[in-house]
């Protein structure tokens, strides 16, 4: 549709009073002629050149105006949602409304991002523990054992699985994914890495309590220092601030054993580099074939990606306490 400034139809109307047929004025102004018919028709009575045209079609129920203040209630945290929008301020807007203009407003739907709960005494811990460790170097990471434990599903993982297909194509077989009822059965294993490479890989069975978890660290723990040639006095062990990490048998064991724990800041996991070897641990299942049929098959083929994972960190011959970390314990003990 061609738009016509308001200086031209100025000049359809002076033209057409002159008695200039439409033809005439459209091969004068550059437009066609039914062009110059419509314009001079819409002016009407008052023939006001700046009046603006009414188009056809149900109006806006938002203006441009109210989008503005819908985006301004969303970013001050005054709304949660688009359905807060429409019952404290247009309730006769619908909710596919509110979720267009806002889209529009550069402030679409999406999935809420999860994140582990932290009061206000957690954050404080949690800057402690940075400004504790701020200046610490990677010969001082290279001392540490990170620990942590992983579960892996007999089918498939516990996330959101993502495919690509067409219209009419969510019930394919290849689109759609397969449960098994109760899940299909999983194992959690244990595991621990060092600057030297991936320790043992150990099985939870069932609930882990402190007294499984004080057998895991006698096994998979003092077992990968032994391979490794570590010595226990000159290592610090990672682990998360778990109840049975932090009861009294456990700490009692790193005791007598003479072992250094390193402080964790609360509720932060993904600090643990060992969750990018729990990642690829669990890409390289996915390619398994076949894929294991029960969970002692699942554990046997854990234990051997587990072994085959490629460690890219630094390799040193020996571990030595690095300059600047506090070893005050009595080692005569």
């Amino acid at each position: 549709m061609v738009v016509v400034t308001p200086t031209k139809k100025a000049c359809i109307l002076h033209m057409r009073e002159d008695g200039s047929t439409f033809r005439e004025i459209g091969n004068r102004l550059g437009i066609n002629a039914s062009t110059a018919q419509r314009n001079f028709e819409k002016l009407g009575e008052n023939h006001n050149v700046y009046e603006p045209t009414h188009h056809s079609g149900r109006p806006c129920i938002l203006s441009a105006s109210d989008r503005r203040f819908c985006a301004r209630k969303i970013r001050s945290r005054q709304a949660q949602n688009a359905a807060d929008l429409q019952h404290d301020y247009f309730p006769k807007a619908s909710k596919r409304t509110m979720h267009r203009n806002l889209t529009e407003e550069g402030l679409p739907g999406r999935q809420m991002r999860k994140k582990f709960f932290l009061k206000p005494i957690h954050r404080k811990k949690c800057k402690a523990w940075a400004a504790a460790h701020e200046n610490w170097t990677s010969e001082n990471w290279n001392v540490v054992v990170y620990s942590d434990k992983s579960k892996f599903n007999l089918c498939g993982s516990d996330g959101i699985q993502w495919c690509r297909r067409g219209p009419g194509e969510e019930l394919d077989e290849w689109n759609v994914r397969q449960e098994i009822k109760h899940g299909g059965g999983s194992v959690m294993v244990w595991g621990c890495m060092t600057s030297h490479g991936f320790g043992r890989l150990h099985l939870v069975e069932g609930r882990m309590n402190a007294v499984q978890y004080i057998s895991i660290l006698e096994d998979a723990f003092l077992g990968t220092l032994q391979d490794q040639n570590l010595d226990r006095c000159n290592i610090y062990f990672q682990q998360d601030n778990d109840p049975k990490h932090m009861s009294k048998l456990a700490k009692a064991w790193f005791q007598d054993n003479h072992i250094d724990v390193l402080d964790w800041a609360p509720n932060s996991p993904d600090m643990n580099i060992i969750e990018n070897a729990w990642m690829q641990l669990a890409s390289r299942m996915t390619l398994w074939n076949p894929h294991p049929s029960n969970t002692t098959e699942l554990f046997s083929a854990l234990q051997e990606e587990w072994a085959g994972l490629v460690f890219e960190g630094p390799v040193r011959s020996g571990l030595l306490p690095p300059r600047g970390l506090d070893r005050d314990r009595d080692r005569s003990s």
